[in-house]
């Protein structure tokens, strides 16, 4: 269990097989601020902002990017890895 003040680093291969909640709050930190114009960003929700690095991102951007939840901070490769699990939500229902 990791304490609030220091989210745990998740590898590839637990990205893959933790249960993950996709509707928690996250924050984007991209070191490329002159090329992408990211910088920092928080998200309603981790969904939005894995949808976000990696369909707006191109791929040198996503490397220099981590997304932080309250539990968990993923990087490129952990981010790319949430976006192709079975279970992420993949198109978002017109209410």
């Amino acid at each position: 269990m990791s304490d609030a003040t220091h989210p745990q680093i998740v590898n590839s291969t637990a990205a893959l097989i933790q249960a993950v909640d996709f509707t928690q709050p996250a924050e984007l930190f991209s070191g490329r601020t002159r090329t992408s114009g990211t910088g920092y960003r928080r998200f309603a929700s981790l969904h939005s902002a894995v949808s976000f690095s990696i369909e707006n991102m191109a791929s040198q951007e996503l490397n220099g990017v981590a997304i932080e939840t309250q539990d968990a901070r993923y990087a490129a490769q952990e981010i790319r890895t949430l976006y192709d699990r079975l279970d992420f939500p993949r198109a978002a229902t017109a209410r």
